[in-house]
């Protein structure tokens, strides 16, 4: 199942609270700010990908392999966000912390939603020859599917992913428009 299709629908988490967290290397204290709207599930899934040597920040990948994921901690920096402030805050924490390569393991400098970003066909094929190789038993699949009947979503919170995406999405608009001009002098 892809994370779109389980974003806000997972009923497995009693508690979701929505905020920013940062994954810390306790040994140099460099460190990634996230944010999510369910961060128990979020924080799964970080430690699940660095287990199996998948996840997609390479920099956190390549730190947790060299010094081993029991040297590494997740934090809640704040909690209970509302889903249209999260990229603001989490951009506030990355500023804050400083935590943007090579400081840090964030790769880009502003914090943005990869929800709607397109992958370049080779990443794409990529990613598919990844994912053919894992077998899954016949418990997992039935695991799977059980998790999956019945499931449905509730009006109030179709609304409140909805809003979300809508800010989300006027946030990337504005940031489309900005441009970052190295070196620049700006006059007194």
């Amino acid at each position: 199942m892809s994370r779109k299709s389980q974003h806000l629908s997972d009923s497995r988490y009693s508690i979701r609270t929505s905020g920013i967290y940062s994954i810390v290397n306790k040994l140099n204290g460099k460190m990634y700010i996230g944010s999510s709207v369910i961060i128990e599930k979020r924080q799964k899934e970080h430690w699940l990908a660095l287990r199996k040597n998948l996840h997609a920040n390479r920099y956190l990948q390549f730190s947790v392999n060299k010094y081993g994921i029991d040297n590494f901690e997740f934090k809640v920096l704040e909690s209970e966000v509302v889903d249209h402030n999260l990229i603001i805050r989490e951009q506030y924490w990355i500023d804050t912390l400083k935590t943007v390569v090579p400081n840090g393991y964030n790769l880009k400098p502003l914090a943005a939603s990869n929800l709607g970003m397109k992958h370049t066909e080779k990443a794409n094929e990529k990613n598919r020859q990844a994912h053919l190789n894992i077998p899954l038993s016949d418990e997992t699949k039935a695991k799977m599917s059980a998790v999956r009947k019945g499931r449905k979503q509730s009006p109030e919170w179709i609304a409140a992913r909805t809003k979300g995406m809508i800010e989300s999405f006027k946030i990337k608009k504005l940031l489309s428009n900005v441009i970052i001009i190295k070196n620049a002098v700006l006059p007194d």
